[in-house]
């Protein structure tokens, strides 16, 4: 049965090469983990905001302590203090939702990079650890897990942007004038439907938006989230599940998943804070 959970508001569309999913629960549940034996295919995204940890020096403390000595060198290589707390509490993000689905320590986990620069596990055993995808804008922070190939995207949807500018560089022409044809806050909305969407795609293929934008499209307006591939990229676009969900009223947030043939796909979204309910490691 397909099913999505989440801690505060459900999802606004999910769709893919499965059928389209409806909410399932609501309120308070107990801690999530991404179970095999019970569900095969798993999409898990956990978010945190910046401005809830950054009061707290205790917790900052101890994702440093989380962190490689090459991860702080890397983090103390930011010039701007912002973007060596972003670093920080990414790695925090994606080193605890991976021990609450494996079981090892967060501090054990060790990533190496893709030729695109994309992020993935190392270490240890590699080959049972979860697929994760990483994606931070102004005031938040996320982080997919799956069993499946996934993209992760996350935009501020309140900040100024030439949408329609880029949109004539990086859209098909079918969203193009999708986009034209609406107006004021529908068309803004739009456009950052099919960005978001866009993102999560590209990486979730590992290919970068430098292999070009316009080579995938969406079509928003029937039942549900279809992609095409232009016939230059290798693959069948209906393989892969679609997830659009607003954060509030300032966050989109997109999820590219590779489909399991039609396959239930179980999604978890939840709120957190790194470490903030663990003892001291």
């Amino acid at each position: 049965m397909n099913s999505v959970r989440e801690s505060h508001s459900v999802p606004r569309m999910i769709a893919g090469s499965g059928p389209l999913f409806e909410p399932g629960g609501n309120g308070a549940r107990p801690a999530v983990r991404l179970s095999r034996p019970k569900v095969k295919s798993q999409l898990h995204i956990r978010y945190v905001r910046p401005a809830a940890v950054a009061a707290r020096p205790d917790l900052v403390a101890r994702y440093e302590k989380l962190l490689t000595a090459a991860e702080y060198a890397r983090m103390r290589g930011y010039r701007i203090e912002e973007r060596r707390f972003e670093y920080l509490l990414s790695r925090a993000l994606v080193r605890t939702a991976l021990s609450h689905h494996g079981g090892i320590e967060p501090q054990r986990w060790r990533f190496s990079e893709t030729a695109a620069g994309q992020p993935f596990v190392a270490g240890p055993e590699p080959a049972a650890a979860p697929r994760f995808s990483l994606s931070h804008t102004r005031g938040l922070i996320a982080c997919a897990l799956s069993d499946r190939d996934v993209g992760l995207d996350v935009e501020d949807t309140s900040r100024s942007v030439g949408y329609l500018a880029i949109a004539e560089r990086y859209f098909a022409p079918s969203e193009l004038a999708d986009l034209r044809a609406l107006e004021g806050s529908k068309r803004r909305r739009r456009f950052f439907d099919y960005w978001t969407l866009k993102e999560a795609l590209v990486k979730a293929l590992g290919s970068g938006i430098a292999t070009g934008l316009s080579r995938y499209s969406f079509d928003l307006a029937s039942q549900g989230i279809r992609a095409t591939f232009d016939p230059s990229v290798a693959g069948d676009p209906g393989g892969w599940q679609f997830l659009l969900h607003d954060i509030g009223s300032e966050h989109l947030l997109a999820a590219a998943v590779r489909s399991a043939g039609g396959e239930p796909l179980h999604v978890e979204i939840e709120e957190t804070v790194p470490l903030a309910c663990r003892p001291p490691v």
